[in-house]
């Protein structure tokens, strides 16, 4: 049977992030370098700064922006393939300590605006980076559909049969997941941080 009309319902959440402190000592008889080894081996293998956002939004001229991270050991960055066109890293590789990883984009001379990820790897974690850049002449990306603070739902009319939808939303906290109330419909990505997000709905 046609459908003409799908009601697309979905609620986007705020995840609670829990810390927990560390009581845990080191041994009484313990060496100063074993301290300093388990010290390190607490630590996420990349830190990032504050105001670190995985989701980049830039005007279509070309530019480059600097993430600065902290690496525990031997790091890699990588561009994803359908973006190394125009998309650069610099360096791609480094060693622990301090870091600042430059990503370098071309102008965008298309009529519409592009996306490309950067992945940072380190040990068993990887951090992806999405880029957003404006189409041809566009100081910035086309803005949002909306902007999302904490748990909230939204609902969108679609009239087709099957297919997706894109929507391009702002997203204002740390962590979100998305999550679909029927078994027809989904989302992806299913999760993502603060930024701009392009959140892809399919539906049969």
């Amino acid at each position: 049977m046609k459908r003409n009309l799908l009601f697309i319902l979905f609620a986007i959440m705020a995840l609670v992030l829990t810390g927990c402190d560390e009581h845990n000592s080191p041994e009484k008889n313990a060496s100063e370098e074993n301290q300093e080894t388990t010290s390190d081996e607490a630590k996420d293998p990349l830190q990032f700064d504050e105001d670190f956002q995985k989701t980049i939004s830039v005007g279509y001229q070309e530019g480059i922006v600097e993430v600065n991270f902290v690496a525990n050991a031997l790091w890699i960055a990588s561009v994803d393939e359908s973006a190394n066109e125009w998309l650069k890293v610099s360096p791609k590789s480094g060693k622990k300590g301090k870091q600042t990883l430059t990503i370098l984009y071309e102008e965008n001379d298309q009529e519409e605006a592009r996306e490309g990820g950067i992945t940072i790897s380190c040990g068993d974690l990887e951090v992806s980076i999405k880029l957003w850049q404006a189409k041809k002449g566009e100081a910035e990306p086309e803005g949002p559909d909306f902007e999302f603070t904490s748990g909230e739902t939204f609902e969108r009319n679609v009239f087709s049969d099957a297919g997706s939808k894109t929507f391009y939303f702002n997203s204002k906290v740390n962590s979100w997941i998305a999550t679909s109330s029927v078994d027809w419909l989904t989302v992806s990505p299913a999760s993502g941080g603060k930024g701009g997000i392009t959140l892809t709905i399919n539906f049969s």
